[in-house]
């Protein structure tokens, strides 16, 4: 399994215990160092995402993009790429916060030493990511938008202000 911008490691931490064997690549060579600290026996590699992989044809199972698409200017090199590099039949698993997020100004941003970082966010509409996979020659093409709801309320209290807003879109595909 491939892991396309697997940051600090935070989906290997699920992946490895669960068996698959994974490779990991990401444009951050800080990201990856910890990464490295915390899977040494994997093959992390530094890679751009607007760029073909490191990678021979159909040499992956599957590929997981998790939440990487929205600092992307473009998805239509790394839709052919994720295509390019998995086995026939192999799966694509790619996330991204949803476009809506984007165009209610809302982006990733994280928490340090009591500063705030935003880390920007490209705005793909919906029929955008549509086109790209459509270009890229996927199948079995299934789009599912996820919204906050009362369990994640519940949960994360200040997430309550998203209960119906949509928050995550999930793309499962195949070669």
């Amino acid at each position: 399994m491939l892991d396309a911008g697997c940051g600090t490691g935070r989906n290997l931490a699920k992946l490895v215990p669960s068996g698959a064997r994974c490779t990991g690549v990401d444009f951050s060579e800080g990201m990856l160092a910890i990464a490295r600290e915390r899977f040494p026996a994997l093959d992390l590699f530094v890679a751009d995402l607007h760029a073909p992989l490191p990678f021979a044809d159909a040499s992956f199972d599957a590929v997981l993009c998790a939440l990487v698409a929205e600092h992307l200017r473009e998805v239509d090199t790394c839709l052919a790429e994720f295509r390019r590099v998995l086995a026939p039949g192999g799966r694509l698993v790619f996330s991204v916060y949803h476009p809506r997020m984007a165009e209610s100004g809302k982006e990733a941003n994280f928490e340090q030493d009591g500063v705030e970082y935003r880390l920007g966010a490209v705005r793909h509409s919906l029929d955008d990511y549509r086109a790209a996979f459509a270009r890229a020659g996927w199948r079995d093409v299934a789009f599912e938008e996820h919204a906050g709801d009362e369990e994640l309320a519940r949960e994360l209290p200040i997430a309550r202000r998203y209960v119906g807003f949509p928050l995550l879109l999930v793309v499962a595909a195949r070669r």
